[in-house]
């Protein structure tokens, strides 16, 4: 390193980046050492401050997922086939986020919904293991358990340093949340269209607050169950929301994965279908896609990651599938 600064050459660049996996042709490997030949060309080291994110849809730890995990001896099962031997994959995002479906609270109160989730407090150990530290909380579950289950959902994450954003019904003060990564201000909107009570002004006034942010990221439950196809509603609300200064667009609640969009160059990506969730009756409601996106200074990366679900266990999806 002495020599290479002395030579002036700092820059990092790169021949090859690859693995084994895809050096063997055995793409169904589950385990692989990556391959990375660097050099040094001329030029000082470039220091771009990122902030980067590990996005998934709907998780949901109620019904037949809660069995599981007690047949698996705890909540682990369900993430540690995808968190790899060294439980890599979590790793190394600022953010790890998901839309928690349900209500975490100690109790299960009667309810005269006919789908209402409860979700184990203790659980919230596990899931802050695998680096999650942030939940939308504007879907049409976060108030199965009431308006106090709800403010208890808030109190165990707060327990755990699990930020949140979003409600049920309305677009207010905590539809938006504002955080600091490496010197850069992140907004996150939550929105939830599944009641048809968002008020677009309301929702406009929140992008003018988040407006001096450095990125604006949408997470909006919308859409129809079971489409594999966004509606026209979902396509007008994305790009409103990139013409207001969002970054990039995440929905869920379909259940199923949907299309990917670039829009002024901005990704939205319409349903990242069930993370974790019960509905084994199909199989494109036991898959799903997990989002990777790093904001650099002048550009974003995103990654897709194809996955599945096994009795609830989240798994990559082999090449052919």
């Amino acid at each position: 390193l002495k020599l290479m600064q002395h030579r002036g050459a700092q820059r990092i660049t790169f021949s090859e980046h690859t693995n084994s996996a895809i050096i063997s042709g055995k793409l169904d490997e589950k385990e692989s050492t990556s391959h990375y030949i660097p050099y040094f060309v001329g030029g000082k080291a470039k220091n771009e401050k990122a902030v980067s994110f590990l996005m998934f849809g709907d998780m949901m730890l109620d019904r037949s997922v809660a069995v599981r995990i007690a047949e698996n001896g705890g909540a682990k099962y369900l993430f540690e086939h995808l968190a790899g031997r060294e439980e890599r994959f979590f790793q190394g995002s600022d953010v790890v986020m998901a839309n928690l479906e349900g209500a975490m609270v100690q109790n299960r109160i009667q309810t005269s919904k006919s789908i209402a989730f409860r979700f184990d407090p203790a659980l919230t150990s596990t899931l802050r293991h695998y680096g999650f530290n942030l939940f939308t909380l504007a879907n049409n579950h976060s108030l199965d358990m009431g308006r106090a289950g709800f403010e208890e959902t808030k109190q165990h994450l707060d327990e755990a340093d699990i930020q949140y954003f979003g409600n049920q019904f309305t677009v207010q003060d905590d539809s938006l949340y504002i955080q600091t990564i490496a010197d850069k201000t992140i907004a996150h909107i939550g929105l939830n269209d599944t009641h048809n009570s968002m008020n677009m002004q309301t929702v406009e006034e929140l992008f003018q607050r988040a407006s001096s942010s450095d990125y604006i990221i949408v997470n909006i439950h919308w859409g129809q169950e079971y489409k594999k196809l966004s509606n026209q509603r979902q396509r007008d609300l994305a790009q409103q929301f990139i013409d207001w200064g969002a970054h990039a667009v995440i929905g869920h609640h379909p259940h199923v994965v949907q299309e990917m969009e670039v829009y002024k160059n901005k990704p939205i990506f319409y349903s990242l279908g069930n993370f974790i969730f019960d509905q084994y009756f199909s199989v494109p409601t036991q898959q799903s896609l997990g989002v990777g996106m790093v904001f650099y200074p002048n550009k974003t990366s995103v990654t897709v990651f194809p996955l599945k679900g096994v009795q609830s266990q989240v798994q990559y999806m082999n090449p052919q599938e």
